[in-house]
């Protein structure tokens, strides 16, 4: 039972990571995406994956 938690906040960790990541790519804040990513996680995924680059 503790290695399901172990093993769930590792990949929550690298999610924050990769969004963080997808973020600088993206031109988008890496402190504000890594920040909501540690609360919605995959759902911010979703959202730089549909929003994609910032235009201006």
């Amino acid at each position: 039972m503790d290695n399901d938690y172990i093993t769930t906040g590792t990949v929550w960790f690298f999610l924050i990571f990769a969004n963080a990541a997808l973020a600088a790519a993206l031109g988008r804040s890496r402190l504000l995406v890594g920040m909501c990513s540690v609360i919605l996680g995959p759902l911010v995924t979703v959202y730089l994956a549909i929003a994609g680059r910032r235009l201006a």
